[in-house]
């Protein structure tokens, strides 16, 4: 009776742990470190880099202040372009508005900053 009752039960958690892995994404711990989205920025021959990152303080002021005082520290390459490294993904329904209406998505994008 006794066996009955212990295979019984390792069979039920064996069907729990089946059904958990076959419905339900497993977790993935990297996901617990991404705080939003980040948009990604540099000049053409990456002189300049900046990782926004909104929800972790680096948001977009914070492109244009470290980029006016980068201008201003290094007078020779003040004639420098930024150009946003980071790829629209139009299958994001979700971010069309962002992208036509914030700012950090009116940059131009580069896809080959050295």
């Amino acid at each position: 009776m006794m066996k009955y009752i212990f295979v019984s039960f390792i069979s039920f958690l064996l069907g729990i742990l089946f059904v958990t892995v076959l419905f339900f994404k497993p977790i993935d711990p990297r996901e617990f470190m991404n705080l939003g989205p980040s948009i990604n920025f540099s000049t053409q021959n990456a002189e300049f880099v900046f990782h926004c990152r909104p929800l972790k303080g680096r948001n977009y002021e914070s492109l244009e202040r470290n980029f006016e005082n980068f201008k201003e520290n290094n007078p020779e390459l003040k004639d420098l372009v930024l150009y946003r490294t980071t790829r629209k993904n139009y299958f994001n329904i979700n971010m069309w508005c962002q992208y036509k209406n914030q700012r950090e998505w009116q940059y131009d994008h580069i896809s080959n900053a050295k």
